[in-house]
């Protein structure tokens, strides 16, 4: 008979080796492309920052967007001692405007996507509405543009952790896509959100506007045997195939 495995739901914990992969894979590919600005998208309390900043060893410019006030409240706190931090209250998307956007219990479920627990009830007592609020949005295309001007960057990196919505953000940023050196994004196997992409049809969509895998690792542990979502990592098609060719 199975035992019942108790779920470890600890905000921010990554299973021990997936966590040295990512960081290994984000060293490498960081100098390897000589990243100089950074795309944050989904920023929560500002974790990915201080993952690049500490653990990475990242020092060049970073924009982090949240659309959760008291979120980008704790942000700026990291910013006021890192001239290299911007910080935008915003939710990226993939249209200007405002939307609903639904707090849920735990701050790192928040999405503009709403709940579904079909495919699984482990995140049910977590992953539940606690208020709605009304956010602004932006696209990727749009604050591209907006940067890139001001800051003449020339080999970004994009970060997406929107909780459902990275192939949307995606979508928003169509446009100018290929001026982005590579990319990580969240994978859904186990959708815990209505209208959630696949995970395959991610890919899929990912691979067809001109980027390679280079690393999947998982995002979270606590849930085993299921695998609710994986990280991906993927690079520019120009690039891969420049390194391949180089060696």
């Amino acid at each position: 008979m199975l035992q019942k495995q108790k779920i470890n739901f600890k905000q921010g914990h990554k299973d021990m080796e997936a966590h040295k992969m990512e960081l290994e894979t984000l060293r490498k590919l960081f100098d390897l492309i000589e990243i100089d600005f950074v795309f944050d998208i989904g920023a929560n309390i500002g974790q990915y920052y201080k993952r690049l900043r500490q653990d990475v060893g990242y020092e060049g410019l970073i924009v982090s967007f949240e659309p959760m006030p008291e979120l980008v409240e704790s942000i700026n706190n990291l910013k006021a001692t890192d001239p290299l931090l911007i910080v935008e209250q915003v939710a990226i998307t993939d249209f200007a405007g405002a939307a609903k956007f639904f707090k849920m219990k735990n701050s790192q479920f928040s999405s503009l996507k709403t709940p579904n627990h079909t495919k699984t009830n482990l995140f049910r007592d977590l992953n539940i509405i606690r208020e709605e609020i009304e956010v602004p949005c932006s696209t990727l295309t749009e604050k591209y543009h907006y940067y890139k001007q001001k800051f003449g960057f020339k080999n970004p990196f994009l970060k997406m952790d929107t909780q459902g919505n990275d192939v949307t953000v995606i979508r928003g940023g169509l446009p100018i896509i290929q001026e982005f050196c590579a990319f990580q994004s969240e994978l859904n196997v186990l959708p815990i959100y209505d209208s959630s992409v696949d995970f395959r049809e991610a890919l899929y969509f990912y691979e067809n506007i001109g980027f390679s895998i280079s690393s999947l690792f998982l995002s979270n542990r606590g849930h085993f045997p299921a695998l609710v979502d994986i990280d991906v990592v993927m690079i520019n098609n120009n690039i891969m195939k420049k390194v391949m060719q180089d060696g």
